[in-house]
């Protein structure tokens, strides 16, 4: 949301000041058509012909503006935690968000490697660089994690399938 609100903002402004621009140009080159002189007149006709060129220019900047904000916003989130920078930030924290096979979750992480859901209890544990969970009844299952402050994204097979934000401690009392 806030990457499309800098690309809306950026967007205004540079139309605006290209509108002034072309303006400016175009008055500049009225002038110089009615000049005497054939060189001047001819490059002043060839020039308000351009006015396509300024669009085409104002287009292609903001789409490289875009993309440069892009890859600068993604690069935060670029590589894997650690197996310990996973335990840092989980442990004794829960996690609530949104998985797209699931939906909404909310889980406690005690110390002990014990999961705590709203009606449910599981076991979660490091293995290498990934957490792992063992729910009843399923076999071990394990996720890279990219962190970036509070926020949490769920990794498996290369792809985001997952995200939530780490809430300090247990603020959903869950036992």
């Amino acid at each position: 949301n806030q990457l499309m609100l800098v690309c809306d903002r950026i967007r205004q402004v540079t139309a605006a000041r290209a509108t002034i621009d072309a303006t400016r140009a175009k008055k500049v080159l009225v002038r110089r058509a009615d000049s005497d002189d054939l060189d001047i007149r001819r490059q002043a006709t060839w020039g308000m012909s351009g006015e396509r060129e300024v669009h085409m220019k104002i287009k292609y900047t903001l789409a490289a503006l875009v993309v440069g904000l892009g890859i600068s916003t993604g690069a935060a989130w670029a590589e894997m935690a650690k197996g310990d920078q996973i335990t840092a930030a989980i442990s004794g924290n829960t996690v609530q968000g949104n998985m797209d096979s699931t939906g909404p979750y909310a889980e406690f992480y005690a110390a002990d490697g014990t999961v705590f859901g709203k009606d449910y209890k599981a076991k979660w544990f490091i293995e290498g660089d990934t957490m792992c969970w063992i729910y009843d009844g399923s076999p071990k299952d394990c996720w890279s994690i990219e962190l970036s402050g509070d926020q949490v994204k769920w990794v498996k097979d290369n792809k985001a399938q997952g995200s939530g934000t780490i809430a300090k401690g247990n603020p959903n009392d869950f036992k």
